[in-house]
């Protein structure tokens, strides 16, 4: 696909309401407002994450076995865990954003990763790491 004739965005906000085809001055601008989202949403994951991850260190080592009766050790034990969901639900997150990135740089941005469609721009403004259309996504969940 010539970089010329795809269609470039992250979503309305990040190239001014634009969803037509665009030259490649107008791809560029918008490819680096993606670019530029993305790397912002990434850094505050990865603060998010680092963050989550020194809490949950914290409380473990902090309490370690000292709890109370038991109802407070399974209180903290389901604290604990649900951070531990949390911080996977965040890594999981930045690997997406790393892969958007990786993507924008390859020119296959907002191309549905299954068939080769365009990615609508209210999908990416909602989920600007997005890899599926909504077609192929609502296919994928219904296996």
């Amino acid at each position: 696909m010539s970089h010329s004739s795809r269609v470039s965005r992250c979503g309305p906000k990040a190239v001014g309401g634009a969803s037509a085809v665009m030259g490649m001055d107008d791809a560029t601008d918008a490819d680096g407002r993606c670019r530029s989202l993305l790397r912002t949403h990434l850094a505050s994951l990865r603060s998010d994450y680092r963050s989550m991850i020194s809490q949950l260190d914290s409380e473990i080592h902090d309490g370690g076995g000292r709890c109370g009766d038991i109802a407070d050790r399974g209180a903290k034990t389901f604290a604990n865990e649900n951070s531990a969901q949390l911080i996977e639900i965040c890594r999981v997150s930045i690997r997406q954003h790393e892969h958007a990135l990786d993507r924008l740089a390859q020119h296959s941005y907002g191309v549905c990763e299954s068939c080769s469609r365009r990615i609508s721009a209210e999908r990416l403004d909602a989920f600007p790491s997005a890899t599926l259309c909504v077609a192929c996504k609502a296919a994928g969940e219904r296996r």
